[in-house]
């Protein structure tokens, strides 16, 4: 087997005392990262370090140790082609998205392709059966499964545990310390709130100076952050280790480790994905606080809940320490002021012909850094309290008058002249609570409240008739009373409980929901609601909310009579961020269409009765020495490892790579003999559309 030497490839690495050998680079070049260890993917955790290859494709991948290569598979998605290489201590590592294995794997894994006629390849072999040394090529550099070139390196224990590399020496050359460039603060209680407000606020640093809010109530920090190697490298990593203290006290700590792959779907609860959604970011912060129903051991020396910070009369003041791999910090000091106390002002409203009339027993301590807001004509007018004077006369025209804090706080009074109506509604846009949204048709004549546990919510005001509350600790069925000055409307929100092995019929039975025992991480709410049909798509089925990850895949059916079976070649999708995402095509005996799921979001129906289009990049009669390929695309339901092209040569079956990134059909025909050829591919979609071709060229 050949053996690369280079005095880059004589740098060893420094591993722990358990482990007796040294191990080498993977890459013959300055190693550069692209991605660390723990970071968020979605669903999931990424359970390696990316190394950049700068040749792109082809570039040898070394062995790091002595060993055995025990697994190989080969697939157009997920880890693509992949090698899983045994050394001492049973320690596994991970080489991924590679173009090609060394001559003998190669060899192996074109028997097997034969044999089994199958494009898809998974194999796995003895201890010993393919043995190989330190140094040795185990195969190249490639994009398999990964849309752009780069080698995806995983270290594993004897449980099969990825651990961080870094641990044992795989560190690259990094003096910048982390980047925090937002903070978010998240009440986390009924009526909490953050700078006078009920919903999550994002805080900025500012280079050198603690970062100040005001709040009431619990609440949690979350952080939006990354990592640079280097100012000539642009790629962001995730943070290693993160850690939140008060007082001496340590009240939350993350270090990404190792990690088991039975606890990997956590992630979902270790990154805000509420706020992601409620926010519509690219990607979710990462919450300090230990969420109830995990058991990850990524977080150290905390409990359930952790992190969840109650302020009192005195401010609180916090330490936010981020460290890299290599040890560079950043510390971010955060103090929390307690929020102003808001006296219980008695205002009322009379209205005269041509002015609203507001009579208070308010007196000048009372009114202390409160603010008098008005509308005229669209114009917003201000003046200070207290008024000289009482009452106080606003003109007829005014559209709303209200009184607020000087801090920006929501306000706690809000009139008009005439009556209002409002309708009520539901969001949820993660597990912890949900939102009761009143909505009226003019700006009401005060502030509404929502009765909730024997007591009053005030809302989040979001214009002069919009007004969220947000509950939580709800109980799906209870009653709710929306309190205002034109009366009280009793709600009740159209939630129900996702627990263990319950089985939710949903859109008046159209839907059946099943939850598999131990398939969540705890009990949480959702919503399901129907998004009418449009000129693009047919009616929609949104379940909230779409953020919530399950610890296991559930299953999701839709009654037949929603639509006209055809062949079976109606599809189950599911609507993510604007991308229509094939589900299933499968029925029950019932003739329900079904599909597991492993998040909520929005489903609906298409029919795919299209065939996979098929072009031949090569004119016919092209001369080919080695690749002979095509581009080939699907509309709907596409390929899965199970349903990809076949290609024949001459009426022989022969192996063929799919290129999910690319559309692009790869057929090597070097083991052919020169002279004319001919190539038929045969595509057939998941739901069995076919198209066939076929075309001659010249083998070189």
């Amino acid at each position: 087997m050949r053996r690369i030497a280079s005095a880059f490839l004589l740098i060893f690495l420094s591993i722990s005392a358990t482990n007796a050998e040294s191990l080498i680079w993977p890459l013959d070049c300055v190693p550069q990262l692209t991605s660390s260890f723990g970071e968020f993917r979605v669903g999931r955790f990424h359970a390696g370090i990316d190394f950049r290859t700068p040749a792109g494709e082809g570039m040898p991948i070394i062995a790091i140790g002595d060993g055995s290569v025990v697994r190989i598979r080969c697939s157009p998605w997920g880890y693509g082609k992949v090698i899983y290489y045994r050394m001492a201590g049973d320690r596994i590592a991970v080489f991924a998205h590679l173009s090609g294995f060394h001559e003998t794997i190669e060899q192996r894994l074109f028997d097997y392709k034969m044999k089994e006629r199958k494009n898809f390849a998974e194999l796995w072999f003895k201890e010993g059966e393919l043995a190989f040394r330190a140094g040795d090529t185990l195969g190249f550099s490639g994009s398999t499964g990964a849309g752009s070139a780069h080698l995806h390196f995983e270290l594993r224990d004897g449980w099969d545990r990825p651990f961080d590399p870094a641990i044992v020496g795989f560190i690259t050359s990094d003096v910048l310390p982390p980047t925090i460039t937002a903070i978010w603060a998240v009440p986390f209680g009924n009526n909490a709130a953050v700078n006078g407000r009920y919903k999550p606020a994002r805080l900025l640093p500012q280079s050198g100076r603690p970062i100040r809010f005001e709040a009431s109530g619990d609440f949690y920090l979350a952080i939006e952050a990354f990592d640079l190697e280097s100012t000539t490298n642009p790629n962001r990593y995730g943070i290693g280790n993160i850690s939140l203290h008060h007082d001496g006290e340590t009240i939350y700590q993350f270090h990404a480790d190792t990690l088991s792959f039975s606890q990997n779907r956590q992630a979902g609860l270790i990154f805000d994905l509420g706020v992601q959604e409620e926010f519509g970011l690219r990607r979710p912060p990462f919450r300090l606080k230990h969420p109830f129903g995990a058991d990850i051991g990524l977080l150290k020396g905390t409990f359930e809940g952790a992190g969840v910070i109650q302020i009192e009369d005195e401010p609180l003041e916090l330490r936010l320490v981020l460290v890299d791999s290599r040890g560079n910090s950043t510390e971010q000091a955060i103090i929390v002021e307690p929020a102003q106390r808001l006296p219980n002002i008695g205002l009322t409203a009379e209205t005269a012909e041509n002015a609203i009339e507001f009579v208070s027993d308010i007196t000048a301590e009372d009114t202390i850094g409160l603010r008098f807001e008005f509308s005229i004509g669209g114009d917003m007018l201000r003046d200070r309290m207290p008024f000289d004077g009482s009452p106080t006369s606003v003109s007829g025209d005014a559209v709303f008058a209200r009184i607020r804090p000087t801090n920006g706080a929501n306000p706690i009074a809000l009139w008009r002249q005439n009556s209002a109506s409002a309708e009520l509604s539901t969001q949820i846009f993660g597990a912890d609570n949900i939102i009761v949204m009143a909505k009226y048709d003019a700006p009401p004549s005060a502030l509404p409240r929502l009765k909730f546990r024997e007591g009053l919510l005030f809302p989040e005001m979001e214009d002069s008739i919009t007004f969220a509350f947000r509950l939580f600790g709800y109980e799906a069925g209870k009653s709710l009373t929306l309190v205002g000055r034109e009366g009280e409307i009793e709600f009740t929100p159209d939630v129900f409980v996702v627990r263990d092995g319950a089985r939710i019929d949903l859109f008046d039975g159209l839907c059946r929901l099943t939850i598999p025992d131990g398939g969540t991480f705890f009990p949480f709410l959702a919503r399901a609601e129907r998004i009418p049909a449009d000129s693009l798509m047919s009616e929609r089925y949104s379940i909230q909310p779409a953020g919530a990850m399950l610890r296991s895949r559930a299953e999701i059916s839709f009654a037949m009579g929603l639509f006209d079976r055809q062949n079976d070649f109606n599809c189950l999708i599911q609507i993510w961020r604007g991308d229509t995402i094939f589900t299933s095509n499968n029925f029950d005996r019932h003739n329900n269409l079904k599909g597991n799921i492993g998040a909520f979001g929005v489903f609906g129906f298409a029919v795919d009765t299209l065939a996979p289009t098929l072009e031949f990049d090569f004119r016919e009669g092209a001369n080919i020495t080695r690749l002979a390929t095509a581009t080939i695309r699907d509309d709907l339901s596409g390929f899965s490892n199970d349903v990809l092209p076949d290609c024949y040569i001459d009426g022989e079956w022969t192996p063929c790579e799919y290129d999910p990134d690319s559309r692009k059909l790869l057929v090597n025909v070097e083991r052919f003999e020169r002279g004319e050829r001919t190539l038929r591919i045969v595509a057939r979609d998941i739901v069995g559309n076919v198209i066939e071709k076929e075309t001659k060229f010249n083998k070189n």
